[in-house]
């Protein structure tokens, strides 16, 4: 499996290649102005900045690696975690079971609030 580092320069390079491609075909060889080069340039690298499928019409190759580097940035957020639960819409993790049954006790004593009163809200109930 490649780098994340050599996927990044193999999306480069692609982006690179269809752009000079591009720009080659559009103008040829011929006498261009510079500034209707690099306007034409900007246009097809903000196509790169476009929804995955709209890159994907154009580039395939392209949309297929970036596809590869979001998968890889996504790998890494939640490596063996374990859901404690949600507290006002926001997912909370830990790193194992045990800490995450700690997170849980520690949230509910908070969550009584002064003299042992009942919690206000099972927060944490809906994914245990």
């Amino acid at each position: 499996m490649k780098s994340v580092g050599e996927v990044k320069q193999k999306l480069k390079q692609a982006k690179f290649r269809h752009v000079k491609k591009r720009i080659l075909a559009k103008f040829g060889k011929g006498e261009v102005s510079h500034e209707e080069i690099e306007l034409f340039k900007r246009q097809l690298y903000a196509i790169f900045d476009s929804p995955p499928h709209i890159v994907a019409q154009e580039f395939p190759d392209v949309a297929a690696l970036m596809w590869v580097l979001e998968e890889e940035s996504d790998a890494d957020l939640m490596v063996e975690a374990t859901l404690v639960g949600t507290l006002d819409g926001v997912m909370l993790w830990a790193d194992s079971q045990d800490k995450a049954a700690h997170a849980r006790h520690l949230l509910d004593s908070l969550a009584q609030g002064p003299q042992g009163s009942p919690p206000k809200k099972a927060w944490w109930r809906l994914f245990t």
